[in-house]
């Protein structure tokens, strides 16, 4: 009897544990396009005072974080191969899109985490965001999260916003 509890136990443990691998994989932010009642930023002024003071490299500045991140839900549309989720609402174990290969590998070389502190937009589109561009969707999702994931250009207009790009320059 002792063994026929024991086991049920870690059968308990198994079934909790895969619950919250499964839901790591499904978005935990649920956002609106362009809605400013929500910030999803977090204060990452000590990491950089730790970062110009020397008492931490660059390489792991980010170390240990989970770093609130979104990126535009491309599911069922043509551009897919970028991000999209499968049938039950989860990053696609097979081909989950370029977006995510990436940010998994620099979350990995940056020791930070993602994939459970994620939200979702829908593409821009004009009969729903009316005049609003893609410069102001980049603006509003680097103001209300901490990492915005898209296939953004640098250009003038964007960087008047104060919106700094990866790379060099």
């Amino acid at each position: 009897r002792r063994v026929g509890i024991a086991n049920m136990i870690r059968l308990l443990h198994v079934i909790l544990f895969c619950g919250v691998i499964l839901a790591q994989e499904m978005p935990f932010f649920t956002v609106q396009k362009f809605d400013r009642s929500y910030m999803h930023r977090q204060n990452l002024c000590e990491r950089q005072r730790l970062l110009f003071e020397g008492n931490v490299s660059l390489e792991n500045a980010l170390g240990g974080l989970d770093l609130n991140v979104v990126m535009t839900d491309y599911t069922g549309t043509e551009d897919d191969c970028f991000f999209s989720l499968n049938e039950r609402g989860e990053i696609r174990a097979e081909d989950p899109g370029i977006f995510v290969v990436l940010l998994d590998e620099i979350a990995r070389r940056a020791g930070f985490r993602w994939r459970d502190s994620f939200g979702l937009v829908k593409a821009l589109n004009s009969e729903e965001d009316g005049n609003k561009t893609w410069a102001d969707l980049l603006e509003w999702e680097v103001e209300t999260f901490d990492l915005s994931v898209e296939g953004w250009a640098r250009s003038v207009d964007r960087m008047a916003r104060s919106i700094s790009f990866t790379g060099e320059e």
